[in-house]
Order: C-alpha cells, then structure tokens, then sequence
C-alpha cells in the first residue's frame, strides 16, 4: 500500500520540540510495521529550514538517517505563504461562507504542487499531519482517494492561553479572524474521512462534530528498557521535562516557580529533608523572568538530553504542573516507561485517562494543591514505588507499537 506522509514546516523525531515530531515518528513506524510503501512529502520555507536542518544534522542524525531509510521517498517542498489583502466586507463574508479557503488563501501555489503530487505518486493513502496539510486535503477533496487527518491540538485554545497568560486585549478584526479560524479547524475535523488524536477528550470533541470516524492514539514508542534499580541512598529529584519553546512547559514552568517550588522548599527544608530540582530541555524560548526563576531556584539545567536512560531513575518525581487540557500527549507515555512518578493537575489529564490517582499519578485539584502532594511523595517512599510500578505496567501495556498496532491496523483496512 502507497501512503503519501504530509508535513509543514517539522521533521520526524522524538527528539524535537513540540509533541508533533514524536507522534509524527510514531505513524511512520506504525505504517512501517504493516508493511507500507511511505512517500514523505514536507511543507518547507526558508525560517522553518535553517532550525529543522541543523537539527537533523547535527543533534539527530542517526535517527534521521533510519527515518529515511524507512520512507520510499522523500520530498521538501518550498512555498511562500503569501499575504492577500481584502476588503473588509469581503474578507468577513469569504471567512463566513468559505472558512478553509480564506485561511489558506495565501497557499494557492502549494495547494496546486500537491494535487501534481497526489497525481504522481497515486497513494492509496493520504496522511496529513496537522493544521496546514489538513486544510490542503480539506480544499483539494481528492476523489477516490482516503485521508487520514492527525489531528494535533485545538489551535484556537492554544491561542486563547497565550493572549490570557499574556494578557493581551485583541482588536474587533483580530477576534474575528479568530472565529473565522476556529471555524475553519472544526471544518477539517468534520470533512476528514479519518481523524486521529492524541487526547480522548479532543477525540470525543471530533465526533460530536459530526467527524465520520475518529480514533483516539496515546502517544506510542518502541519497547524501553524496564530500570527499576533505584538507589536509597540519592536524593529524590524532583524534574520538569520539556523545551521552553513549547507553551504548556513555559506556562507551566512559570506557575510552578511562582506558586509550588518555594513552598515546599520550606516544607521540606523545616522536615530535614533535601532533594533535587531539575528543568531539563533546551531554555532557548524563556524570557529573562523566567530564566531568573529557574536561577533562584538552583535548578539542575542540563540542557536537551538526548538519552533520557541517563536521566530518569525510578521513582523520581516528573512535574507537569500545567492547567489547561492540551498539550502533554507524547510527555506522559515517556514518563510512565520511565517508572517516573508523574504529579500533574486533573484538568491537564483529562485528555489523558490512563492517568489515575494514586495508581499510575498522582493528581491535585488545583497547582496550588501540588505543594502538599509533592511533600508526602517525597517523604512517603512506597507510595512512590507503587505509583512508578503501575506506571510502567501501564506504558507496556498500552503504549508500545505493537499494543496499538490493530488501531492502524483497522485505519487501513478501511482503504479500498
């Protein structure tokens, strides 16, 4: 089976920013599995090249080189988002009659290269990976030819966040095209044949759209290692996973800093009990204040590490300390394989529920109600073990390829 594999402006990895990359190596891996001939063709501009290149030169070049081993073919495609400017009448009447076409009205060009693509390879399988490639698929609605949208966060929401965290004040023509944009995402979702998620609750968003089949994928990898050997003797850690350039870990690392880190400094510090902070990921994306934050609070920074076997040990504590239900989706599975003990908000894991209290996480209501739970976990051993255990029975259970592999399996079965 020919699949053609549709990206804008990424790459392939585990490694990379963001939680697109992994899920994006997940479905190349999964496909490989059952045998697929994948066709990668990448949504490319001349910003967008110069970070992902180097990345997969220089950080990531042997997973790379295994990527492209997998794939058939490999295609980057260079476009201009051109900008076109309207009336405003016009501009408002063509968001409300035709949503996907005024926001992609700039890709004209791109829309036309890719109908010459699909033409040339005849997949029998078209897989678009987020917003861009959705919209594409969505305006050309090749006939005879089955789509698969992955679909990766409400961007709407996603926004809504920045503006609040930042507290922006939006013009009346910024919050229609808002309305216009949050429009058109729910029109992709609606007119994919096939739609996948990473979160139950963005799932079950899709169907009461009207979405004719929705599956709802956790994030997956390739069989880890169990490590189950900890070490009484070292100070627990406490470790915050996750690049600054994403905004659930810059907002989250932020709140955390502000709210839980100085509180049960003082607890445990009034109990005689020491531990370790960590932020691990690249701190490019954090604003001064933040930086400062993280300073003040002697946090161990040992940058991007590729080789998360060197970092975790069971049992250790892994902070998600954000509010909202998005994001998280490809953390979390790491962190269970890892016999990390993940301590997060309820409202965040509710896209995710694997994640249940006490068993295989531990959750607080509120990040103010973090501070407490943090403290009895360092202070309560077992209560640690138990919950890493169960964690890392629930990522063999649920959260390797192969577990997941009759998902796929049923997605292309539908083809034909």
């Amino acid at each position: 089976m020919k699949v053609l594999f549709l990206l804008d402006r990424t790459t392939i990895s585990s490694n990379f920013r963001g939680g697109g990359s992994a899920r994006f190596e997940m479905y190349i891996r999964a496909l490989d599995k059952l045998n697929a001939d994948i066709y990668v063709l990448r949504f490319m501009n001349d910003d967008a090249r110069r970070e992902i290149l180097k990345f997969e030169e220089d950080t990531d070049s042997v997973n790379q080189k295994e990527i492209r081993s997998i794939c058939r073919g490999w295609t980057d495609l260079d476009f201009d988002w051109k900008i076109i400017k309207r009336k405003r009448f016009i501009w408002v009447l063509q968001g409300i009659l035709n949503p996907v076409g005024f926001v992609f009205q700039g890709c004209r060009d791109l829309r036309l290269q890719l109908n010459e693509k699909i033409n040339n390879v005849d997949p029998d399988l078209i897989w678009a990976n987020h917003w861009t490639p959705g919209g594409m698929m969505t305006l050309i609605n090749p006939r005879k030819k089955l789509w698969v949208y992955s679909h990766h966060d409400w961007l709407y929401k996603l926004d809504q966040i920045r503006s609040q965290n930042e507290n922006n004040r939006k013009s009346l023509r910024r919050k229609i095209d808002d309305l216009i944009k949050k429009k058109a995402e729910c029109c992709v979702a609606q007119k994919a044949p096939v739609v996948i998620s990473g979160s139950a609750t963005e799932a079950e968003s899709i169907r009461k759209l009207g979405s004719q089949s929705v599956y709802f994928i956790p994030t997956l990898y390739d069989a880890i290692p169990n490590i189950n050997d900890e070490d009484d003797s070292q100070l627990v850690r406490i470790i915050h996973l996750g690049g600054m350039k994403t905004t659930a870990n810059r907002i989250g690392l932020n709140r955390y800093l502000d709210i839980v880190h100085p509180a049960i400094s003082q607890m445990l510090s009034d109990k005689g009990i020491n531990f370790e902070f960590w932020v691990v990921g690249d701190l490019a994306g954090a604003d001064e204040n933040l930086l400062n934050k993280i300073k003040k609070a002697n946090a161990i920074t040992p940058g991007f590490v590729k080789d998360l076997e060197q970092l975790f040990r069971p049992f250790d504590l892994s902070i998600i300390p954000y509010e909202h239900n998005t994001g998280n989706r490809t953390r979390v599975p790491l962190l269970f394989a890892y016999s990390q003990v993940l301590v997060a908000i309820t409202e965040t894991m509710k896209g995710f529920p694997f994640a249940q209290h006490m068993e295989t996480a531990a959750l607080a209501d509120s990040i103010n109600d973090m501070t407490n739970l943090i403290v009895e976990l360092i202070v309560d051993r077992n209560s640690r073990k138990k919950i890493g255990m169960n964690a890392r029975s629930c990522y063999e259970k649920n959260f390797t390829l192969d577990s997941q592999l009759p998902v796929f399996q049923k997605i292309m079965e539908k083809v034909g």
